[in-house]
């Protein structure tokens, strides 16, 4: 649905770097700040150049056009939509401040779980117990839509039906041959 891997050519973080590392976990989970998250980074990392990271992704957050597609057709036919997603607090306060009005983003879906407001992350299992409980739904009624193999398969083995979504006209493909488009 979106995407936040654009990052300036001069990072020298990237993206799967950062986001593998336990200093980011913690602060998706809400554990930590983002102060916290950076005292915390391992050698050999440089604490400059993650602060810029960490610090410097809000603008790379960019809400894809087909996923938009994708969401658009899914609320049509009359589906409820949620967010479930891995978010440290100040990058999900500054992303939802840019999008929470726009036409082709949070204001289209019905609720959201957010990581660090749970304080668990996709795929450990209590961050889709919290979606289903938090919103009412039933595993067996709820289609999730990840681009992690690892949090397709968490969803799948708490009995939510999941798709893995590498390439949205695959995707498209894919929910229309099961009948959900």
């Amino acid at each position: 649905m979106a995407r936040s891997d654009r990052l300036p050519q001069d990072c020298p973080l990237e993206l799967a770097q950062a986001t593998s590392l336990p200093c980011w976990k913690l602060l998706d989970r809400g554990d930590i700040s983002r102060e916290e998250s950076i005292a915390l980074l391992p050698a050999p990392f440089n604490k400059e150049d993650y602060r810029r990271f960490v610090e410097g992704c809000l603008p790379y957050f960019t809400p894809l056009p087909a996923g938009v597609d994708i969401l658009n057709r899914v609320r049509a036919k009359g589906y409820r939509t949620y967010v479930l997603s891995n978010f440290h607090k100040e990058y999900f306060d500054g992303v939802y401040k840019c999008y929470k009005d726009e036409e082709v983003c949070f204001a289209k879906f019905d609720g959201m779980t957010i990581s660090s407001h749970v304080h668990c992350i996709k795929p450990q299992p209590e961050i889709y117990q919290h979606l289903l409980q938090d919103h009412q739904l039933l595993a067996e009624e709820t289609l999730f839509i990840d681009d992690s193999e690892e949090n397709v398969a968490a969803a799948q083995a708490m009995g939510i039906d999941a798709l893995l979504c590498k390439d949205h006209a695959a995707l498209l493909q894919e929910m229309q041959r099961l009948g959900a488009l």
